[in-house]
């Protein structure tokens, strides 16, 4: 149903935030939620109707299929455990059942499984970056979290924070602010936790994703640079050679 799928996607891209608000919708639309979820995201040529009609399901789970573009979908897949390897056993066959039929790949990111309304994007954004990373020979991927074990919960939100928000500026205030505290303080955990300040964790990641980016050779370096959260290609050259040695062609090779 359109109007379903818009208000979807308009959560997965964090336009929707309040519980009540989603708890309502989710009455209207009857989409009946579990105790966790984790995204799919998906890109294939092949249409809608196919790729619903081969995929199974997770046992026990109960799953909601939306069209995000042309070449785009999504699974948001409800559990009542976090079963991240039975979802791989069932996107690995799905891709093995289309390829068979089609002769046609499929590429599929993960997201980690969460539990909570505030999660919703996180998990979008996650499943999108593991997708971005995917190729031939590696077509289903699982988001890599980025948190330290052992970590607070505010840490690792902010952590999340970042997963979701690295491809635009973001600042300390304003994840102080989503996180209801000072940002001194959340500096002060950040560095004592992670051993890194809250920028020097914010460049290593992108940088992290960008290299995954160039290695995959599917990227011009002003993509990869605009994708995270550089939109000025000389700076993000300036700041990878900085941090990795090497300029961003030498991981195009």
């Amino acid at each position: 149903p359109y109007f379903q799928n818009l208000f979807l996607i308009n959560l997965f891209t964090g336009k929707i935030h309040d519980r009540d608000a989603i708890q309502k919708q989710f009455r209207q639309y009857q989409i009946v939620p579990k105790k966790y979820f984790a995204l799919a995201a998906l890109n294939t040529e092949i249409s809608e109707s196919l790729i619903s009609s081969h995929f199974t399901p997770p046992t026990g789970s109960v799953c909601y299929f939306i069209p995000i573009g042309s070449r785009e979908y999504c699974f948001l897949i409800f559990q009542d455990h976090e079963n991240s390897e039975e979802l791989y056993s069932c996107l690995e066959k799905l891709s093995a059942d289309i390829h068979a039929f089609t002769d046609t790949n499929i590429y599929a990111g993960i997201s980690n499984f969460y539990s909570g309304e505030k999660f919703y994007s996180i998990a979008y954004y996650e499943a999108l970056d593991a997708l971005n990373l995917t190729n031939e020979h590696s077509s289903i991927l699982f988001y890599t979290a980025v948190g330290q074990n052992g970590a607070s919960s505010l840490v690792q939100n902010a952590i999340n924070i970042i997963a979701r928000d690295y491809s635009r500026q973001i600042t300390i205030n304003e994840v102080a602010a989503e996180l209801m505290i000072s940002p001194s303080h959340i500096m002060h955990l950040f560095k004592q936790e992670t051993g890194k300040t809250f920028v020097q964790f914010l460049t290593d990641y992108r940088i992290e994703i960008a290299i995954k980016m160039l290695k995959s050779q599917n990227y011009k370096i002003y993509e990869v640079a605009d994708r995270v959260g550089y939109k000025d290609t000389k700076h993000f050259t300036k700041i990878f050679k900085k941090e990795t040695g090497h300029s961003p062609s030498y991981y195009i090779k």
